[in-house]
């Protein structure tokens, strides 16, 4: 019974020891990788570029929700109109057109939604470039300055301001850098 306690603490003693080795191997690794830190969304908001692309984007949200408001207010006319002369038709006919105002509302909601989708893909096009822009400037900043990851600032909970890449991606892209940004936001654009 004795052999068997010595043996299990010596097992015990050896699982330490393993365990204490790979943190201290992992810590080793780990302290090895050098990891930055960026604004994205910043850096992203800046670029010149992109108030062209939110003035492009927005122009199409605009046209496609005239065309949308236009047809419900038809709609709503129509409804209206229904409304009014209700006592002037019978029940049949007014279930009729009652019914055809409701395909109708079924199928504007199946164009906004369409609408978004499409939205959602020009916005989609018109960011893309830019995205692979920044990102490159970022991994260009990053393999200058011996960074092995950078992470965005929105996901860490703590970082070194000494790993904060934002300003030198920035200037990599030829952003002039705004007075100080409160929370790691760019100033509004008005």
């Amino acid at each position: 019974m004795i052999n068997y306690k010595n043996n299990m603490l010596k097992m015990k003693n050896l699982s330490k020891a393993l365990l204490c080795i790979a943190l201290l191997a992992t810590g080793k690794i780990a302290s090895a990788q050098k990891v930055g830190f960026v604004s994205y969304d910043s850096l992203l908001y800046l670029l010149p570029q992109y108030e062209t692309v939110s003035k492009q984007f927005d122009s199409a949200r605009t046209h496609y929700g005239e065309k949308l408001e236009g047809q419900k207010a038809d709609l709503e006319m129509a409804a209206m109109k229904l409304d009014s002369n209700k006592n002037r038709m019978s029940p049949r006919e007014y279930e009729l057109q009652m019914n055809a105002l409701q395909q109708t509302n079924q199928r504007i909601q199946s164009i906004s939604e369409i609408y978004k989708e499409e939205l959602a893909k020009y916005q989609e096009s018109l960011v893309k470039p830019l995205n692979i822009k920044v990102r490159k400037a970022i991994e260009e900043v990053a393999k200058a300055n011996g960074f092995s990851s950078v992470v965005d600032k929105q996901v860490a909970y703590y970082f070194n301001p000494s790993d904060d890449l934002t300003a030198l991606v920035m200037k990599k892209l030829n952003i002039v850098i705004p007075p100080p940004m409160q929370g790691g936001m760019p100033p509004q654009r008005r």
